[in-house]
C-alpha cells in the first residue's frame, strides 16, 4: 500500500510538471507566461460614463478645486486630469466615470475630461466668500472659543450646491465645523438658543440679497445686498446696503458696504 501511495504522488507531481503547474497554489517563478491567444471569455464590459455640470468654487493651494454640481446639490472635492486648474466661478463640463467615493465631500472617482462652458462663468460665490472674510475680521470676540461657523445664503441667487461648497470652503478655512441653515432652522436644531438669543458655542453668518425672489427686474451685472455675523442677541455685526458690479472681464469686483451696524 505505502509503494502505490508513494507512485501516486510521483504520477502527480509529474503531471504537473508536464501541465506548467496550473493549479491555484502555483507560485513558481519558472510558471508559464500569460497566453497570448484572444481570450474566449465575453469582454469586460466598458465601464459608464457620465456628464456633470460643475461649477468652480475654490481652488486650493495644491491644485484640487471645490466643485459645485449645477443639477443636484452635490460638492466634490477633486483633481482634474494633469492637475489643470480653472479660476474660480468657471463652469465646466466634465466627462468621468460613473462612480463617486464614499467621503465628504464627495469625489467623483475618476475624471476624464473637463471643458469651459462658454458664457458660463460667474463667481459671485468668491464674492461671498471674500465678504465672509471680511466679516470674520471685524469684532473677533464675537468668534472667540467657537466649534462651528453657521452659514445662510438661502436668501441669495446661489444654488444649493454652491452654498454648500462656500460654507464648506469657508469652514476649512478656519478650522471649523460648517453648519447650512438659517437661523430658525438652526434653532430648531439645538444649536441656537432661541429663548436666550445665543449661540454658546458658533456663529452665524449670513447674506441676503436686496429684491431676492421679487418681481422686482435686477440688473445682472449688479448685486446690493447686507451681510451679518451673528453670536447674540447682544454681539452683532452687519454690513448694510452694500453693492458689487461685474467688471468688462465678467468677475464680480470688490464689494462696497453703505453703512455698518454693530450690537
Amino acid at each position: 500500500m505505502k509503494k502505490i501511495k508513494v507512485i501516486v504522488s510521483a504520477l502527480l507531481v509529474c503531471l504537473l510538471i508536464l501541465t506548467g503547474c496550473t493549479g491555484p497554489a502555483c507560485t513558481s517563478e519558472y510558471a508559464p507566461a500569460a497566453p497570448t491567444a484572444e481570450p474566449t471569455a465575453e469582454p469586460t464590459p466598458e465601464i459608464p460614463t457620465v456628464t456633470y455640470t460643475l461649477r468652480v468654487i475654490y481652488v486650493y493651494d495644491g491644485g484640487s478645486m471645490m466643485l459645485a454640481d449645477q443639477n443636484s446639490g452635490d460638492i466634490y472635492h477633486n483633481r482634474l486630469p494633469d492637475g489643470k486648474t480653472y479660476p474660480a466661478g468657471t463652469l465646466l463640463s466634465v466627462t468621468a466615470s460613473d462612480y463617486v467615493l464614499a467621503i465628504w465631500p464627495s469625489q467623483i472617482s475618476e475624471i476624464y475630461t473637463a471643458e469651459p462652458i462658454e458664457d458660463g462663468f460667474d463667481d459671485r460665490c468668491a464674492l461671498y466668500l471674500d465678504v465672509f472674510e471680511k466679516l470674520w475680521s471685524e469684532d473677533t470676540a464675537l468668534q472667540h472659543d467657537i466649534d462651528y461657523i453657521g452659514v445662510d445664503l438661502s436668501e441669495t441667487s446661489l444654488t444649493e450646491s454652491e452654498q454648500l461648497a462656500v460654507a464648506w470652503c469657508f469652514g476649512g478655512l478656519k478650522g471649523k465645523e460648517a453648519l447650512t441653515g438659517t437661523f430658525e432652522e438652526l434653532c430648531d436644531e439645538g444649536f441656537i438658543d432661541r429663548e436666550n438669543l445665543y449661540w454658546e458655542n458658533g456663529c452665524l453668518l449670513s447674506i441676503h440679497e436686496n429684491g431676492f425672489l421679487t418681481d422686482e427686474e435686477e440688473d445682472p451685472d449688479k448685486v446690493t445686498f447686507r451681510a451679518q455675523k451673528w453670536r447674540s442677541g447682544l454681539g452683532a455685526i452687519m454690513y448694510t446696503d452694500c453693492t458689487a458690479e461685474r467688471d468688462k472681464t465678467g468677475h464680480w469686483g470688490e464689494f462696497t458696504p453703505g453703512g455698518f451696524a454693530i450690537a
